[in-house]
């Protein structure tokens, strides 16, 4: 499922799969401070389609359609949450992995699809290096959640599962190295960095040294964090036959990826030393 921690200190999923492949549409929170669970929003059903309503405008009667695999996740500086990406329904139903990019208000219960389409499996277009257009998407992807907000409120995104739409269906092309970058002021995308090519085996240069032609290999990745600078990290993650336990920085300022820490190749062991011991 995808999930947040509000402004507040909440607990929040969305989606998520039961029973092998039943996806599905729920909105949850839950409270710590009371340790209490509620059903907030969605369908107690599996596999319901879409309620996307007019794009950028928020309705009690959105919803975004059941999914689950891994998608892209954010809060915003006012608290709302996003979320992009996965595999479910769509507007009408059909088993798709999604490109649409969604906003939800907390404090008025209400859903807006902002961005991508409502039905399909829609390819990755890149566009140009660094320039945001109205026709560049990340694509039907999934299997990630490396992803964050910087300081102009700006959200982005790395990687995951990339897939092609193909007759009566779709299949999985790859996964990306790439990072992705939303503006909500102009309301477009920009492929920031990384290269086109799908499980690419990366560039490491060497540890601790930012590089231009830095770039990690490809993957699915969930654990991230942001720094008190503003940098991004993240670490591990998989390809298909493939695991890391590298960690890797990206400075957002310069566009440029650093090799913090861990092996330079794949299926790495790990070295725990002294439990408690740094």
């Amino acid at each position: 499922p995808m999930q947040w921690t509000d402004k507040d200190g909440n607990f929040w999923m969305f989606g998520g799969l039961k029973d092998g492949w039943s996806e599905y549409n729920t909105l949850w929170k839950f409270d710590p401070s009371t340790e209490e669970w509620t059903w907030v929003r969605g369908s107690s059903s599996c596999c319901t389609a879409g309620n996307y309503g007019v794009q950028g405008v928020p309705s009690s009667s959105n919803d975004p359609g059941a999914r689950a695999w891994g998608g892209w996740t954010w809060v915003d500086t006012s608290g709302n949450l996003w979320l992009y990406g996965g595999i479910g329904n769509d507007d009408v139903g059909g088993y798709q992995v999604m490109s649409d990019l969604w906003k939800y208000d907390i404090a008025n219960n209400e859903w807006t699809w902002m961005d991508g389409p409502n039905t399909g499996t829609v390819a990755v277009y890149y566009g140009t290096n660094g320039t945001p257009s109205s026709n560049t998407s990340p694509g039907a992807r999934a299997e990630s959640n490396a992803a964050w907000v910087d300081a102009y409120d700006r959200y982005w995104l790395f990687g995951g599962a990339l897939y092609m739409p193909q007759q009566g269906g779709w299949s999985i092309a790859g996964f990306g190295n790439d990072m992705w970058m939303w503006d909500p002021g102009i309301q477009q995308w920009t492929w920031m960095q990384g290269t086109q090519q799908l499980s690419q085996s990366g560039v490491y240069g060497t540890q601790g040294v930012a590089d231009s032609s830095n770039y990690p290999p490809g993957r699915g990745s969930y654990a991230r964090w942001t720094d008190p600078d503003g940098n991004f990290y993240f670490f591990g993650g998989y390809n298909l036959g493939y695991c890391w336990n590298d960690l890797w920085k990206y400075d957002w300022q310069t566009n440029v990826f650093t090799w913090v820490s861990g092996p330079n190749s794949n299926n790495g062991l790990g070295t725990y030393g002294t439990q408690c011991t740094p």
